[in-house]
């Protein structure tokens, strides 16, 4: 791999690992200028370093904090509340979306049921 090409490879691995891969094209982009790889290569480069399928990980699974935070309150108020409550305590940087924390009450509905 090239130099210029490492630097890029490192500048994704050091990322957030909850950005979209859009957003990780965005920010290298802005990083990079007209060196910036494309989605499309974002994409290869991710599948290729992690053959697996791993996906980048969610804002919570990321966030030990938010992720105790939300479940303390999870079933007990609304969706809506807890990321308004979320967003108060964290800000917006540090908050999940809506869709992420219903997954997340899903997932842990199901692992709940199983046992």
């Amino acid at each position: 791999m090239p130099d210029r090409d490492q630097e890029i490879a490192a500048y994704i691995e050091n990322l957030p690992r909850h950005l979209t891969f859009s957003r990780i094209a965005e920010q290298l982009r802005c990083r990079f200028g007209p060196r910036a790889w494309s989605r499309s290569r974002i994409v290869r480069y991710w599948y290729t370093l992690h053959p697996n399928g791993r996906r980048p990980v969610s804002r919570l699974d990321a966030d030990p904090e938010v992720r105790a935070f939300v479940e303390d309150r999870l079933g007990r108020l609304t969706l809506d509340g807890v990321l308004a409550e979320c967003r108060r305590r964290f800000g917006p940087q540090r908050t999940p979306s809506k869709s992420s924390l219903q997954r997340h009450w899903q997932k842990i509905r199901r692992a709940y049921l199983e046992s």
